[in-house]
């Protein structure tokens, strides 16, 4: 018997295990913990939380024990997607089954979603981002080899780099205007304040986070009523049509608020 709760507390005999799927779940000593913690692909951004579930240590050890069942990933879509390859390539099941394989397999690991979250360290040298490269080659590999013909979306996108402003605060005027376009600048002086341009690596950044500060993210405070501008650089080597995925508001997939009607 498992029991799927996030902080009932049980003694031990009395349960064969639980399973964490929320983050106010706690394991027990002597009871095994399936960990499920913030590994619920619905919602997970296409991109960004790949780099939070590489990172991340299953149940937050180093190792594995007898305290520790394993760890799933789930799908929890509440809304009817039109066919099953849908679903797995909105919420990018094989290459996330990939990041938590390889820790349930190889333990490791640097944090629980709660240090970088879902950024990747702008500092192309330093070891977690030279980790997430080496990560991200081989399961290309494994997108062209072992899941040709799977829908398998994953592209590379340690080499894509933003270029982000601080927010400005539009006092809830979404057309208002500020400086960045009309000029791309390295910072930028507004009514007696300046506003900084910091960078970013990865195809999924959020600039804030549907469940606030549990996830850290580009800023690390956002706030309201208030614009930011990202912009980044395409190139290709030759005159080509290619296409385009983006996101700019990727809800929880299981979650009441429902998305826009068809058109709107």
């Amino acid at each position: 018997m498992i029991s799927w709760n996030p902080g009932w507390h049980y003694k031990p005999g009395e349960i064969d295990m639980t399973q964490l799927w929320s983050y106010r779940g706690k394991a027990q000593k002597g009871i095994p913990a399936i960990d499920s913690r913030f590994h619920y692909l619905n919602h997970f951004d296409t991109f960004g939380n790949i780099i939070a579930l590489y990172n991340s240590r299953i149940y937050n050890e180093a190792v594995g024990s007898d305290d520790m069942a394993g760890t799933i990933l789930a799908i929890w879509n509440d809304r009817l997607v039109s066919s099953e390859w849908e679903m797995i390539i909105e919420n990018n099941f094989y290459p996330n089954m990939l990041a938590m394989a390889e820790r349930a397999w190889r333990g490791g690991g640097t944090e629980y979603f709660d240090g970088n979250g879902t950024m990747l360290p702008t500092d192309e040298q330093s070891d977690g981002f030279r980790s997430f490269v080496d990560f991200e080659r081989r399961m290309l590999w494994h997108k062209e080899h072992t899941f040709a013909g799977y829908p398998f979306a994953y592209v590379r996108q340690t080499n894509v780099k933003w270029n982000i402003t601080d927010a400005f605060p539009n006092g809830g005027n979404l057309e208002k205007v500020f400086p960045p376009e009309k000029e791309l600048q390295d910072s930028y002086d507004y009514e007696g304040k300046t506003y900084q341009v910091r960078s970013a690596i990865g195809a999924g950044i959020y600039l804030c986070h549907v469940w606030g500060t549990l996830i850290p993210t580009f800023y690390k405070e956002p706030k309201e009523n208030h614009t930011a501008y990202a912009y980044t650089y395409v190139y290709s080597p030759k005159e080509q049509t290619v296409g385009l995925w983006a996101e700019f508001q990727n809800y929880g997939r299981s979650e009441m608020d429902l998305a826009p009607l068809p058109g709107k």
